[in-house]
């Protein structure tokens, strides 16, 4: 589908007019059936034609086939940074899976070092319709041992982590008014980096 949206007018016909991802791609990606209160919920902020343009534009700024270059090299980046870096990672894994299948999964687990996986069952694409309590549970359980078997203080890790993500990127010129994650020894911790 997605070589389809970077045509007109089919891109246009398809997402604005024809509101496909709403009406057909929500549900089918979607193993558990979503209740008419929950597809009114998706529906609700885009009514017109002329609202859903940036739900046109979404998928133009994807990555496919090498394009748009400056959203592809982002993506590379990220990816080349990720298989370096010794920042831990957590994969919560669902199956089977949309852009994330058994093989990516695979690449995955076997390419990035300091990952936790958890296989958290059946799931294709909008997984928080599916699971979002076991999301939050396993984020949490992640986040709890990570920060317990450092012996470093919890707000000077995260502080340090913000730091490896940014000169990661090239973002040298720290930024105080923008506080990524908040996080001392006296309240809890809570982040997701």
């Amino acid at each position: 589908m997605l070589p389809v949206v970077y045509t007109f007018p089919f891109g246009y016909l398809l997402i604005q007019v024809g509101n496909i991802f709403l009406s057909k791609l929500l549900p089918e990606m979607t193993p558990r059936k979503l209740t008419k209160e929950e597809i009114a919920a998706y529906h609700a902020p885009f009514p017109t034609i002329k609202s859903r343009k940036s739900v046109t534009q979404f998928p133009l700024e994807v990555p496919f086939s090498g394009k748009p270059a400056a959203n592809h090299a982002t993506v590379a980046g990220y990816s080349e940074w990720l298989k370096v870096t010794q920042m831990p990672k957590l994969f919560l894994n669902f199956s089977p899976g949309v852009l994330i299948n058994k093989g990516m999964a695979e690449w995955i687990e076997k390419s990035l070092p300091n990952l936790t996986t958890v296989d958290c069952g059946a799931g294709k694409h909008f997984v928080q319709e599916d699971a979002p309590d076991l999301i939050g549970q396993k984020i949490v359980a992640w986040m709890s041992t990570q920060l317990s078997s450092q012996s470093e203080p919890s707000s000077r890790r995260i502080d340090m982590y913000k730091t490896r993500l940014w000169e990661a990127h090239g973002l040298h010129v720290a930024c105080p008014d923008l506080d990524l994650v908040s996080a001392t020894e006296s309240q809890p911790s809570h982040a997701i980096l």
